[in-house]
């Protein structure tokens, strides 16, 4: 159960930072709109905002559990923030969404 808060605590953070903090939030916003445009500007969003989290989360979950599963859930919760969700709604999404991969981790781990 610890590292599941650890992955909460975690995937919490990272939401809240690329969303409410002004400097990440235009940062993210401004590089969700160049990545098509720059190519430079399109890694760096890979880096900060996809295949990074991504590998971060998947590195995390091997070692925890021994499997290469990762998730991806935090940028396509950035789209909802930014498309007038609520901040308790998005983070309910984010608790929703760990909780979900808990009990699909368990039942792999079950097998």
């Amino acid at each position: 159960q610890a590292p599941l808060e650890q992955i909460r605590t975690y995937s919490r953070a990272l939401f809240l930072h690329w969303t409410e903090e002004p400097f990440s939030a235009h940062f993210r916003r401004m590089l969700t709109l160049e990545q098509y445009r720059d190519p430079e500007m399109g890694r760096l969003y890979q880096h900060y905002l996809a295949d990074g989290p991504i590998a971060y989360m998947t590195q995390l979950f091997r070692q925890l559990t021994g499997l290469g599963i990762g998730i991806g859930h935090l940028y396509l919760l950035y789209s909802l923030s930014d498309g007038g969700w609520s901040r308790e709604a998005v983070l309910a999404a984010v608790d929703g969404h760990i909780d979900r991969f808990a009990a699909e981790l368990t039942d792999v781990a079950h097998r």
